[in-house]
């Protein structure tokens, strides 16, 4: 009686560790990130005085007043807005707005917002009955 063969497995050599492309001293890696991380410092400060230099042109805004990014774009658009008209007007003939001051509402952003939370409410109302 014949014996089955068994099948042989192949043999599985070991291989070599893959080389890594990331250098192995971590000192030449941080040598970029740090010119990155000043970069952005700077940048960072660059903006924020742009910023502040912006806050400082607006008329009629309480020193005290902390404005955001975004509330001093806004508010900087309805001043220039509002330069605008005066120059229209004063071109067309008709008399000046120099009795009226520009006045920086601070208020029309959380207005907008409350009106979103007073609807979110009612539709979860809605919802819930």
């Amino acid at each position: 009686m014949e014996q089955p063969k068994k099948e042989e497995k192949p043999k599985i050599e070991p291989c070599e560790p893959p080389t890594s492309t990331v250098p192995e001293s971590s000192s030449s890696a941080e040598v970029p990130r740090g010119s990155a991380n000043r970069k952005e410092r700077k940048r960072t400060l660059t903006m924020n005085s742009a910023f502040a230099e912006l806050r400082d042109h607006i008329p009629n805004v309480p020193p005290d007043t902390k404005l955001s990014k975004i509330k001093t774009l806004r508010l900087a658009i309805s001043y220039i807005k509002f330069l605008m008209e005066i120059l229209e007007e004063s071109n067309d003939g008709k008399p000046g707005r120099s009795h009226r001051n520009f006045v920086a509402d601070l208020a029309f952003q959380n207005e907008g917002r409350e009106k979103r939370k007073r609807e979110s409410i009612v539709s979860i109302i809605y919802i819930n009955e």
